[in-house]
């Protein structure tokens, strides 16, 4: 298939055409609402397009409360005279770092405004050829409606019962997928799979389909080196592995993301965005002190698992269905469709989000700050009162 010039600005620009493929709702009746629904049946909610009544708490996008680093906040500052320039010299730079960091060579990184322009970047690769995915289901799927955009195919496997992978069932259908997308922790379920089941999995196929693992949550992990595919990469196995530094170094405004990959996958990232003019210098900056910042991410990820902690409490005692996450997010069991649920709690001046599984109704909310927390505890027992 090839791509006109048109075709390239809507897709590679990321805006309108890749919210019109979320929904088949028209552009100015999308953003007329709050509220949308979407792919996967979940309903998505921008409490930010709704003023009244003010909102108390932010719990929709898995942000994170803490902020960023305060030694990266310094260099971001320091940096921002030189925000009239192109920020190339510093782009090798942050490679290294990020390679150092994972101790992988720099030919194994290809740096993004966030992990979403992977995704993107992989969308427009299937689209070259109209490839083919499979992932789970429900599962991150930007990526995957990006690339229907552009008539792809995309091969959905139900999670299991328990809200996983179904790897086995996923294997029996890769000999047909140009591409496999893997989301580790999942989200919207917050979900682990089994590091050796993974890796064995990822083993067996990566000959036979482009695996793509994203890793968005490991750094929440409470041992994220135990469950990551970096070292595959290191034995130059055939994966590409995403991460964001939306998460839990705070640059969800910022746009810092890199993939970790085999070499030969990355040079065909970069035939499809040859220049990094998307990613400004001192975000760039700052990333590097965020890197080497490592008490600023074990404080987010202690206020992380004491948030979650506090929430389950809260489900508990509600009696509301729910999976225990390994991500900065949680998934719960509603009484309540998802429209009704995310009115109900925006009127309390809560943001969040809602989806459907297999005829069952569920909430999602982001971990903030054990003061949104209380904030959602108490909205939530009054909504269900």
């Amino acid at each position: 298939m090839q791509i006109n010039r048109r075709q390239w600005l809507q897709q590679a620009g990321l805006g309108m055409a890749a919210i019109a493929a979320l929904s088949t709702t028209p552009l100015s009746q999308l953003f007329a609402k709050p509220y949308y629904n979407t792919h996967t049946g979940m309903w998505l909610f921008n409490p930010e397009l709704e003023e009244d009544p003010p909102l108390k708490a932010r719990l929709w996008n898995n942000e994170n409360p803490y902020g960023i680093s305060p030694k990266a906040q310094k260099v971001f500052q320091a940096q921002l005279p030189e925000a009239n320039r192109y920020a190339f010299s510093h782009f090798a730079t942050l490679r290294n770092a990020i390679a150092n960091y994972h101790n992988v060579k720099p030919e194994n990184i290809f740096i993004s405004a966030g992990s979403s322009e992977i995704l993107n970047i992989l969308a427009i690769y299937a689209g070259q050829k109209q490839r083919s995915i499979l992932s789970a289901f429900p599962t991150f799927d930007p990526m995957m409606n990006m690339a229907l955009a552009f008539e792809c195919d995309w091969e959905k496997v139900p999670l299991t019962d328990t809200w996983h992978h179904d790897l086995p069932a996923m294997e029996k259908k890769v000999s047909g997928a140009d591409i496999t997308y893997i989301c580790n922790p999942n989200n919207p379920t917050g979900t682990l799979l089994d590091p050796e089941e993974l890796k064995a999995f990822c083993q067996r196929n990566e000959s036979r389909t482009l695996l793509v693992v994203d890793e968005a949550y490991n750094d929440f992990l409470d041992d994220p080196d135990a469950n990551t595919l970096i070292p595959m990469v290191r034995e130059n196995h055939k994966v590409i592995l995403l991460r964001t530094m939306s998460k839990i170094h705070g640059f969800a405004g910022l746009r810092i993301g890199y993939a970790i990959g085999h070499p030969g996958i990355v040079a065909e990232l970069e035939k499809i965005r040859p220049y990094a003019l998307t990613i400004n210098g001192p975000a760039l900056q700052a990333a590097i002190a965020a890197l080497q910042d490592l008490d600023f991410m074990q404080y987010c990820r202690d206020k992380n698992n004491e948030t979650k902690d506090y929430s389950y409490r809260i489900f508990d005692e509600l009696n509301l269905p729910y999976e225990k996450s390994h991500t900065s997010f949680i998934s719960f069991g509603i009484p309540l469709t998802g429209d009704q649920f995310l009115k109900s709690m925006r009127q309390q001046g809560i943001g969040m989000r809602a989806w459907q599984f297999k005829d069952r109704r569920y909430g999602r909310i982001s971990m903030g700050a054990i003061e949104d927390m209380e904030l959602f505890a108490s909205a939530l027992k009054d909504v269900l009162a």
